[in-house]
């Protein structure tokens, strides 16, 4: 039993893992001008009293990697339709 829980919670973090990658890889290519703010993202320091890395704070890091991405989408496209409506008034 516990080494089933154990490889299950290795296979969790392996995939938390890779979406990290995956995504902090496309803003990087993608999203430069976001790419700065990830080492600044307070999910990326372990807190003192427990350093140990959960899946939890992995699935936090990667919640705040997803949001941050969707909030930039968002800002682009409202600075998009911005830039249509002024130059047709």
């Amino acid at each position: 039993m516990l080494k089933n829980k154990l490889a299950i919670r290795e296979m969790l973090e392996k995939e938390l893992n890779a979406k990290i990658l995956k995504l902090t890889l496309i803003i990087n290519d993608k999203y430069k001008e976001i790419a700065r703010f990830i080492e600044e993202m307070p999910d990326t320091i372990p807190n003192i009293n427990h350093p140990k890395i959960t899946l939890q704070l992995l699935a936090n890091y990667y919640n705040s990697l997803d949001e941050l991405v969707k909030s930039y989408r968002e800002s682009e496209e409202r600075k998009s339709i911005f830039r249509l409506v002024s130059k047709n008034l």
